[in-house]
């Protein structure tokens, strides 16, 4: 009878020794879930969105507090931005468009204020450490902040999943200049050609693709050259990658791909401390970025004029004479009407803009040229470009000029910085919502968002059809594609090592390498090129994107 009595007591210990038990094992298991979609999968656990906590519902008596409470299972919503709630959030496809085209622009203007700022500076430091130097690095923060907000941030499994934006924005940007924005330039920039070169500003066969086209210096090619180098680096951690391609999260595989990583990561890096050196040792590159850059400085300085003149033309000037007939008509055929009093009024406008844009440029090169009386036509507007310097910063002293730039550099720094996050993580939204991989979208806007500044800048001087202007625009672009090879690749390469992140990116590095060797290989042993090659330029761009398509198929089965 003692003994019968003795079994329920044992039981109860030995079930109350096992819930003891459970309640550990559950402990650990909430403890190891550093995600919400890890921990939402443990029935046992509770997720806490605010302090990105999973804690074991068998503990409830000591969990700690959560503002908006705990969630299990699928409650949780886990693909809610919770982690960035000071951002405004959407799951329907109409606001994530708005929400992207909002971030689009805040990017584009972060990457044109640093633009401005890092060009500023040549005014008041050596224009060669900032050519070679300063303009190559924060021409590719904007993408480079991208690539790095993409993986640095959450948890292991979140960076593996928005690290392909990343890629995305490595892989658009390089196709998209070497593609659309390198095609673009060349139909702007196309002219006769005569005895194998192009003239300059001469083009009387608009739509010849075959004797038409642009012809860029002997240091272009160079340049084109420098990018299929830059681009092996692609191939440290691919070959690895190849290996493991049916197996990409294979503990060993990773383990290798993520030294050989660290390895690339350094090998990016060497590559762009030699590229900037050897752009800052060499006198014909710091003349090109400091043409460059005095380029732009005009382009803004005739639109203040331009603002001026729209201004003028609102308000009675009596002090403007009107020409007299023959001074008006003198640039017009003998057989063309005259001009009436209020078209003769805005030309002498026009007219005195363009002379005091000239005799600015005129004074800032201290040439002794006094400025031409022509009329403002086409021609005219592109000739402007030949000075250099911008006449609001004749009056700044360099210290100003330095505060100027500083605070431009910073606070476009600022806008990429912060306004990357909310852009990954709505691009990747984005992506879920209408079921196309994250890569596809980033891919294809990115690319306009962070480099919209070099697009524009480049299609206007390749509108000048001058080869000076022809040679800094090509040369600009096998740079940048320089740069994402060294800069943003190696920043990319870091995250895959720190992060120990798997490589699954063959198809889209097949991609990239497919784009750069196509156009730089062409680019580095022609420096005439024809009109017809605008349409083999473009066709590459799908063509890239296609093959990432064909190469992640079911029938290829690359990762």
């Amino acid at each position: 009878m003692p003994t019968a009595r003795r079994c329920p007591t044992a039981a109860a210990a030995l079930l109350l020794l096992c819930a003891l038990i459970a309640c550990a094992l559950a402990d650990d298991a909430c403890d190891g879930a550093d995600s919400c979609k890890a921990c939402s999968a443990l029935s046992a656990c509770a997720w806490c969105h605010q302090k990105d906590a999973c804690v074991s519902l068998a503990s409830n008596a000591t969990m700690p507090a959560c503002p908006d409470g705990y969630c299990t299972l699928a409650a949780c919503n886990c693909d809610a931005p919770w982690e960035s709630f000071l951002w405004p959030y959407s799951g329907e496809i109409g606001g994530q468009l708005v929400l992207m085209f909002f971030y689009g622009v805040v990017l584009a203007l972060g990457a044109k204020l640093i633009a401005d700022g890092s060009e500023l500076l040549m005014e008041i430091l050596d224009p060669g450490l900032i050519g070679g130097l300063v303009l190559p690095v924060l021409g590719a923060l904007p993408d480079g902040m991208m690539i790095l907000i993409s993986g640095a941030l959450g948890s292991v499994e979140e960076a593996q999943e928005q690290i392909a934006v990343g890629m995305g924005t490595l892989a658009g940007s390089t196709v998209m200049l070497l593609t659309l924005v390198w095609g673009s330039a060349l139909w702007l920039a196309r002219t006769d050609i005569v005895d194998g070169e192009s003239k300059d500003r001469v083009l009387t066969r608009k739509f010849d693709i075959v004797h038409t086209g642009a012809t860029v210096d002997s240091d272009t090619p160079v340049n084109a050259r420098i990018a299929i180098v830059t681009s092996l680096s692609y191939l440290i951690v691919q070959g690895v990658g190849f290996y493991y391609s049916e197996d990409p999260y294979n503990s060993t595989g990773v383990e290798i791909e993520q030294w050989c990583s660290l390895a690339g990561c350094i090998v990016c890096f060497l590559f762009l401390a030699a590229y900037c050196a050897y752009q800052v040792i060499n006198p014909k590159l710091q003349a090109k970025k400091i043409e460059r850059a005095r380029h732009r400085a005009i382009q803004e300085n005739v639109l203040e004029k331009l603002k001026s003149i729209a201004l003028v033309k609102k308000i009675d000037t009596p002090d403007v004479e009107t020409p007299a007939p023959s001074e008006s008509t003198s640039l017009l055929p003998e057989d063309a009407p005259a001009p009436s009093p209020k078209r003769s009024l805005m030309a002498s406008k026009w007219k005195a803009a363009a002379n005091l844009a000239r005799a600015s440029e005129s004074s800032i090169n201290s040439t002794p040229e006094a400025p031409r009386l022509e009329s403002v036509d086409e021609d005219a507007a592109a000739d402007s470009d030949d000075g250099s310097g911008d006449d609001s910063l004749k009056d700044m002293s360099p210290t100003a000029i330095a505060v100027k730039a500083v605070a431009l550099m910073l606070f476009g720094t600022a806008l990429v910085s912060v306004f990357s996050d909310p852009m990954v993580d709505v691009i990747t939204d984005f992506g879920k919502n209408i079921d196309v991989g994250a890569f596809y979208v980033s891919f294809i806007i990115t690319p306009f968002c962070s480099n919209a500044s070099e697009l524009i800048s480049s299609l206007i001087f390749a509108a000048k059809k001058k080869k000076k202007n022809s040679s800094l625009t090509f040369s600009a672009l096998y740079g940048a594609a320089t740069m994402n090879n060294t800069l943003c690749l190696g920043l990319f390469f870091g995250l895959v090592f720190f992060r120990k992140l798997s490589w699954t990116f063959s198809a889209e590095v097949f991609c990239i390498l497919f784009a750069q060797w196509a156009v730089c290989a062409f680019g580095s042993f022609a420096t005439t090129y024809r009109t017809w090659t605008v349409m083999a330029v473009f066709a590459v761009y799908p063509i890239s994107l296609g093959l990432v398509i064909f190469l992640e198929s079911s029938l290829i089965g690359w990762t």
